[in-house]
């Protein structure tokens, strides 16, 4: 998947267009248990790969989330 595609998902999957790859998560206020849902379905989709939740809480912006599917 590449970026643009990753950023497009992620938008839809928060519901919020005016996030960026270096949006902060800490600042979107629609991060939430069900979008971290949804980003490990869209790892397991569209990369095959299961992403521990210890993964997800090191990253600090959608670019973090990005390479986890790298």
């Amino acid at each position: 998947m590449n970026e643009k595609d990753f950023l497009e998902e992620m938008r839809a999957i928060l519901e919020n267009d005016s996030v960026t790859m270096d949006s902060s998560l800490m600042d979107i206020k629609e991060w939430d248990s069900l979008s971290i849902l949804s980003f490990i379905a869209l790892a397991v989709r569209s990369c095959e790969r299961s992403i521990a939740p210890e993964q997800i809480r090191a990253c600090r912006t959608l670019r973090d989330l990005y390479a986890l599917l790298q």
